[in-house]
């Protein structure tokens, strides 16, 4: 009657199995210490331009609607009167990311929310750069490509009802 338990086969499994324990610690071990999550953003900013901005006459009261997922982050100006969620009509029709505390979004915006006249047609291509400062946003706003940029600010909005964002 032979033996089930062969010396050479039992340490192969042995081995197999300690690699893979191995293996799986140190990946554990680096994740946690070099992987981190960026930091929640998400939200609704009150912006505050520093002057109005290219073919527009006045100083549109603006929010800027964030939704993050990561890195990724999508995007839409507002009417500052838009207190309640985002409608089918408002979609978020900025995208970019949020890295290192820089957030870059690009994207286009109707007109008359840009420029608080409702009788403005057509979409302007906006490029907005910013760094998160704490709760706040401070950066710049490039319309259609030019080369000047309006300064801006963003204090972070806390809406009547609102619940928390969730982070993704």
């Amino acid at each position: 009657m032979s033996s089930h338990f062969n010396v050479k086969s039992l340490s192969f499994y042995a081995i197999a199995i300690g690699s893979v324990l191995l293996l799986f610690n140190v990946v554990t071990a680096y994740g946690e210490s070099k992987l981190k999550a960026p930091k929640t953003i998400g939200g609704r900013y009150q912006l505050t331009l520093a002057n109005s901005l290219p073919g527009c006459p006045q100083i549109a009261p603006l929010m800027l609607q964030l939704d993050q997922s990561g890195t990724y982050v999508n995007a839409a100006i507002l009417k500052k009167e838009v207190l309640n969620s985002m409608s089918a009509e408002e979609k978020l029709t900025l995208t970019g990311l949020f890295k290192e505390q820089q957030l870059s979004l690009t994207g286009n915006v109707a007109n008359s929310v840009l420029c608080d006249r409702p009788q403005a047609s057509g979409e302007s291509a906006i490029a907005l750069t910013s760094q998160i400062e704490g709760d706040d946003l401070v950066g710049t706003i490039s319309v259609n490509g030019e080369a000047a940029k309006t300064p801006f600010t963003g204090k972070k909005a806390v809406l009547p009802n609102a619940s928390p964002s969730s982070g993704h």
